[in-house]
C-alpha cells in the first residue's frame, strides 16, 4: 500500500443514498437508491474485536494479539427533507397507492410472536466521493441504532442516524436522485399539545417554542457466530427507556409546570411544506412530564422552561410525492 496523498477527497462533490436490502448484508440489484436528505456529516469506522494474548509464562507483558471478527459503526447527520430517516429508525412503513400525493404511515417495529426475532430493515449505504478518480463507499447491512430528530428556532430541522453495518462491498453503486424540495425548518414547524390544562386543549399550538428534540435508542444487540468474522443481523431490544423528548420554550405561561406528575397527554410535531400534499406529522402518545422548571439568564430577557417528557410510543404520517419508502 502506498500513502502518497495523490488524491484528496471532498464531501462538497459527494453524494449519499441508501438502498433497502432484501437479504441482510447483500446488495439488492433490483432495488432503488434513495436520497436521505442533505448530508451534513457522515462517519464510518471499522471496529475490530482485538484480544491480547498472554499468560502466566509471560508475566505482565502480552506476547501478541489476535483479531476475532469486526463490524462497522458510524452516523449520518442530515437536513430533514423527507420521511426516510423516520422509516429507518422506526422500522415499519405502509403507503397508499396512486395517485399522488402518497400517504405513508410509519410505526415502531414490534416484537414478533412465537419467539421469532424481529429485525429492523437493513440498507446498503451508497456514498460517492469525487476526486481525480472517484471513490465509492458501499457499507452493507446498515441498521439504525437509533434516531434523533430536532428543530431549533431559526434553523432547519435535522436528523441523525447512528448505525451498525456488517461489511464493505464492491458492487457498482449508484447515486440517488436528489430531493428538490427545501428542507423542513422552524419556519414551517409547530407543536400541538392535547391536554386539559389551561390553553393546551384539543391540539392547541405550543407558543414560545425554542427547540424540540426526539431521540430513540433501538438497543441493538450485535450478534456473531463461531467460525465467522462478520456479524449477523442485529436484533433490536426494548424501547422502555429509549424514547425521549425534550422541549425548550420561553416561559410564557405555567401550563407545562402544572402538567408535571399529572395525567397522560399526547403531542404532535408537524413539519409542513404544504398543508395538503407535503408534510410530516409525528405523534407522541401517552406522554408524562417527570420534571419541569424555569431558568433565568441575564443574557436573555425572558425566562426559559426546559421540559423532559417521557413518551410511551410514537407514530408518524408523511404525505409527499414519493410513491414508496419501502
Amino acid at each position: 500500500m502506498t500513502f502518497d496523498g495523490a488524491n484528496v477527497y471532498t464531501g462538497l462533490l459527494g453524494t449519499l443514498g441508501v438502498r433497502k436490502e432484501s437479504t441482510y448484508g447483500t446488495w439488492n440489484s433490483g432495488g432503488t437508491t434513495r436520497c436521505l436528505g442533505i448530508p451534513r456529516k457522515t462517519m464510518l469506522t471499522r471496529i475490530a474485536n482485538v484480544v491480547p494474548l498472554g499468560g502466566i509464562r509471560d508475566s505482565r507483558v502480552p506476547f501478541g494479539q489476535k483479531q476475532l471478527g469486526y463490524h462497522y459503526e458510524g452516523s449520518i447527520e442530515l437536513e430533514l427533507q423527507n420521511a426516510l430517516p423516520l422509516v429507518m429508525g422506526m422500522g415499519v412503513v405502509s403507503s397508499t397507492v396512486a395517485p399522488a400525493p402518497y400517504t405513508h404511515t410509519i410505526t415502531i417495529l414490534r416484537a414478533a410472536t412465537g419467539g421469532t426475532a424481529s429485525y429492523l430493515p437493513s440498507y446498503t449505504l451508497c456514498q460517492i466521493y469525487q476526486g481525480s478518480s472517484d471513490v465509492n463507499v458501499e457499507a452493507l447491512g446498515l441498521t439504525a441504532k437509533g434516531l434523533t430528530v430536532s428543530c431549533e428556532l431559526g434553523a432547519l430541522a435535522k436528523a441523525t442516524i447512528p448505525f451498525i453495518a456488517k461489511d464493505l462491498g464492491s458492487d457498482s453503486i449508484d447515486a440517488p436522485t436528489e430531493e428538490t424540495n427545501d428542507s423542513y425548518g422552524s419556519y414551517n414547524t409547530k407543536l400541538l399539545v392535547d391536554n386539559s390544562h389551561a390553553t393546551y386543549t384539543s391540539g392547541t399550538e405550543c407558543k414560545g417554542l425554542k427547540k424540540i428534540e426526539l431521540s430513540m435508542d433501538n438497543a441493538l444487540e450485535i450478534l456473531g457466530d463461531f467460525n465467522q468474522s462478520t456479524i449477523r443481523q442485529p436484533v433490536p431490544g426494548s424501547l422502555k427507556s429509549g424514547l425521549k423528548t425534550r422541549v425548550e420554550r420561553r416561559y410564557v405561561d405555567g401550563d407545562f409546570l402544572a402538567m408535571v406528575g399529572d395525567t397522560e397527554f399526547s403531542m404532535q410535531l408537524q413539519f409542513i411544506r404544504n398543508a395538503v400534499s407535503d408534510y410530516i406529522y409525528v405523534t407522541f402518545n401517552n406522554c408524562l412530564i417527570p420534571s419541569a422548571g424555569r431558568t433565568f439568564d441575564d443574557a436573555e430577557p425572558i425566562a426559559n422552561t426546559p421540559i423532559d417528557i417521557n413518551v410511551s410510543g410514537i407514530t408518524a404520517t408523511a404525505t409527499d410525492a414519493n410513491s414508496s419508502y419501502a
